[in-house]
């Protein structure tokens, strides 16, 4: 199974720019929650927060290619 930390990211993967609503409807987090997470992710250099959105870094794809 694997953990919300890489679903997220494949999940930025998949729609290229991801917002907290989306970690509220496919993970059922409160809105704070998911707001939160997400500046988890960025501060840990996985994720980068733009005008739209959170986009995933090279680190993040590095990640994920790490564990395919």
């Amino acid at each position: 199974m694997k953990t919300n930390k890489h679903q997220t990211l494949l999940l930025a993967k998949n729609y290229e720019t991801i917002r907290a609503r989306d970690i509220v409807t496919h993970f059922d987090y409160s809105s704070g929650t998911a707001r939160s997470y997400l500046s988890y992710l960025a501060r840990h250099g996985l994720l980068e927060r733009t005008v739209t959105g959170y986009v995933l870094t090279e680190k993040g794809k590095e990640r994920l290619e790490y564990f395919e």
